[in-house]
This record gives structure tokens, sequence and C-alpha cells, in this order.
């Protein structure tokens, strides 16, 4: 039995990484393999050369993509002078059109405004000079039959009178009959065909636009066409020449180039990362720390994360430096158990835990094991016996007060917190009692089974 300061706390072996570090991912889409590697350990300047994957395969389809290209490009280009054309093409068929409109109603308002008037002006004036013409004509016959009937001219020359008023009465009928035939058939006849002239005219102008308003859209889709698709196959190329130029991984910042496989073994990749070896997509290569700070990363067992929180002391030992103690604080608690420690063991669940420690050391290096005490309690002056001193006699918390027989004196306590090798009574033992640390087990002081399974897996818990 002691009598002084208890410390309750959880101790967790771990490793130790960098607060700050960069972390090296294959960026590259496909899986490749390591042309170059750089050796491990190696303490490196913002800009060297930390990987070289193999781009051969890139190189040759970028060759193809490049050929793709090209062709993409030749025919954007022609579906943008098919689009020219087509404008060019569509504006000289609509003015045609609409000129055409223009002369047949220049044509109708020509003939409505001007032939159609000076023709029934032409006819009136014919059907004039006739009537001048039979009057004078019917005239002289007239007097030439007074002049026959006097003898003074021949019966020939009255007969020729008499055909020549003859002839300009047919000429009056005529002229009247072609104006008659003007106004009731010619005039109407030629305004519906010029009118239908107009017609046609407009409704060919309709089309014209119609059509040309189709052949622009449809070549002006062909040309976005063309332009999607070259822009997505030069975003492709672009693609390869980033991912080419990503073959060759520089460091970010200055460090000390640390495999990724020596941090984090897995399934995948159990043996040390060197060249010749494929990687895929966003795999962890490698690690650049800086040496401005170390956390230690634990994993606390479910049966323990409710006792720790944010901003609990921790004394770290690390196991290259004995000797060596570091003080910390947890910094951050997972919010969900370890998927990787759950794959590998469905019952167990522990969540991943950082201590950032206080102080730095040349020595401390990431990846490094360590041993972290997280302090959850501490008890400046309390009676404390060892674990293995109690047990359970009829479900009560009892252990064996020296008497100086082999048997003891058994004594029922009232137990408070432990850690993973003392703990805590408040109440049953006083100062100076001396408690036996193999408590006599007799047959009726055996812990019912149950019992005792609970109280060794409370014990785990605590540790």
């Amino acid at each position: 039995m002691s009598h002084g300061p208890l410390t309750i706390s959880i101790s967790e072996s771990g490793s130790l990484q960098s607060k700050e570090q960069s972390i090296i991912k294959s960026e590259v889409s496909q899986r490749t393999a390591i042309l170059w590697l750089i050796e491990e350990g190696t303490l490196v300047e913002k800009g060297d050369k930390l990987i070289e994957l193999n781009s051969t395969f890139l190189k040759d389809e970028l060759i193809r993509q490049q050929i793709t290209v090209n062709n993409g490009e030749a025919a954007l280009i022609q579906a943008k002078e098919n689009l020219t054309v087509e404008k060019s093409k569509t504006e000289s068929d609509i003015s045609k059109a609409e000129l055409d409109l223009r002369f047949a109603e220049t044509d109708l308002t020509k003939y409505l405004e001007g032939e159609y008037p000076l023709q029934l002006k032409e006819q009136q004036s014919k059907i004039s000079i006739a009537e001048e013409e039979l009057k004078r004509a019917q005239d002289t016959f007239n007097w030439s039959e007074k002049l026959e009937a006097k003898g003074y001219i021949t019966r020939s020359e009255l007969q020729a009178d008499e055909l020549a008023a003859t002839r300009m009465a047919n000429n009056l009928e005529i002229a009247q009959a072609k104006l008659h035939l003007l106004k009731t058939y010619t005039h109407k006849q030629q305004v519906d065909k010029l009118t239908s002239d107009v017609q046609q005219k407009k409704a060919a102008l309709i089309r014209t636009r119609a059509r040309s308003t189709s052949d622009i859209i449809r070549a002006e889709s062909q040309v976005q066409a063309r332009q999607s698709e070259f822009d997505r196959q030069n975003k492709t190329m672009k693609k390869l020449e980033e991912e080419i130029e990503k073959c060759t991984i520089t460091a970010p910042t200055a460090g000390m180039a640390i495999y990724a496989t020596s941090v984090r073994r897995n399934w995948r990749r159990p043996n040390p990362m060197a060249v010749g070896d494929e990687v895929h997509e966003r795999e962890e290569l490698i690690y650049l720390p800086a040496r401005s700070g170390y956390t230690a990363n634990v994993k606390i067992h479910e049966a323990n994360i409710q006792d720790i929180s944010k901003n609990m002391s921790a004394r770290i030992t690390v196991d290259a430096l004995p000797g060596s103690n570091f003080n910390g604080t947890v910094s951050s608690i997972a919010p969900l158990p370890d998927q990787h420690s759950s794959w590998m063991n469905p019952d167990l669940k522990v969540f991943n835990t950082s201590i950032d420690l206080d102080e730095n050391s040349d020595k401390l290096r990431t990846g490094m094991g360590c041993q972290v005490e997280i302090v959850i309690e501490t008890f400046t002056n309390t009676i404390a016996v060892p674990l293995q001193c109690l047990v359970l006699v009829d479900g009560t918390p009892t252990v064996y007060r020296d008497n100086g027989t082999q048997e003891g004196e058994a004594i029922s306590v009232v137990t408070g917190p432990r850690n993973n090798r003392m703990i805590a009574v408040t109440a049953g033992l006083r100062e100076g009692d001396i408690i036996l640390l193999a408590p006599p087990l007799s047959e009726s002081e055996a812990p019912d089974p149950e019992q005792g399974d609970n109280e060794k897996d409370t014990t785990e818990d605590v540790q």
C-alpha cells in the first residue's frame, strides 16, 4: 500500500510524425512504374527531383492525340469557312429575292399608273381620229353624190368616195372594239398577272429567308459541334502534357525525403518502395517532414476514448532515445474508429489520436516509435494499492491485510479511480497497513465467474 500522489493515465504505443510535412502523391491518372527514386533520408531543397515515373506510354498517346487535335482543328476551320460561304450565299439569295419583289411591284405600279392609262389614251385618240376621218369621208361622199347628180364627177369617183367612207366607218368600229377589249379583258388580265407576280415574289422572299436562316443555323451548329470536339480533344492533349510533366516529381518545399512505405506499410505494398514498383493515382509516395515540431500518433481503445479529451497533458518517451522524456498535449481525436484496424480485426475499435510535443529535438525523426501516457487525472494525496492485491469476495472489493498469519485479514474496501498499475482506496484502509500482494483465495472467497470477468473487463478498459 502506498500513500501519496496517484496519476490516472492511459498508455499506448505509437509513432512520431512531423507537425508540418508535405505528402508527395502520384498525380498520374494511370498506373505507372518508378524509373528513378531519390535515396531515402536525403535532405532536399525546393525544386529538387524526388521521383521520375515512366512516361513512355503517355508520350505515345500524346502523339496520337496531337494528330486527333490537328484533324479536329482542320474540321473546325472548314466548318467556319462553310459558315462564311453560307452567310454570303444567303445574303445574295435574299438580296436577289428582294430585288425580284421590287421589280414585280414596280411592274404592277408602272402598268397601273403608266402603261394602262397610256394605252387607254391611245385607243381613245384612235377612236377620235377615226370618228373625224369618218365624218370627213361621209361629207366628201355626200358632196360627191350631189356633184355626180349634176354630172360634174363620174360614177367611179362617187364609188371611190363611198368606199373611203365605208373604210373610215370600219376603222372607227375597230378602234372602238380595241378600246372595249382593252378595258374589259386586257387590262384585267395584265393586272391579275402582275399582282400574281408580286405575290409569288413575296412568297419566294419568305422561303428564301427561311431557308437561309435554316442553312445558317445548320452551319453554325456544325461549327459549334466542331468547336466542342476540338476543345475536348485539345483538353485531353493538355491533360496528357500535364501528366507527362507530373511524371517528374519535384520537392515543393525543403525537407528530408522519407518513403511513405517506411511510415505506413500495408498489404498492397508490404516492402519498401523501390525502382520498378508500380504506383497508382493518389498513392502516397514520399513524405517531406519539416523539422519544426513533431506529433505522436496513437490508437486509443474504444473503452478508454470517453476518458480523454483535447488539451489533456501527456508524457512521451521515444524508443530510440532512452531516458529522453517529452511533454505534450492532446491535439485531435478521430470522431470515428480507424477503418484499417477494423478491417484487420472487426472486433477491435480504436480511435486515432494525435499528441503535439511541446519540445523539439534534432534527434527526433519521423516514424520513430514512442510510448505515450495521457494523463486523465492526478491525485496529490491518496491511498492506493496495486491492482493484483484487489479481489472480489461476494461481489465486494477486498484486500488482505497482513496480521502475522499466512491467510491474512480480509478487509472490504471502497475503490476509486485506477490506472494500469494502481487503484485508489477511498475507505477501509488506514495509513501504515501492510497489504498482501498475493491474497489467499479459498473456494468460498473466490469471486463469481461473471463478476470476475466483469472486473477483468473493467481493468482492461482502464488500461
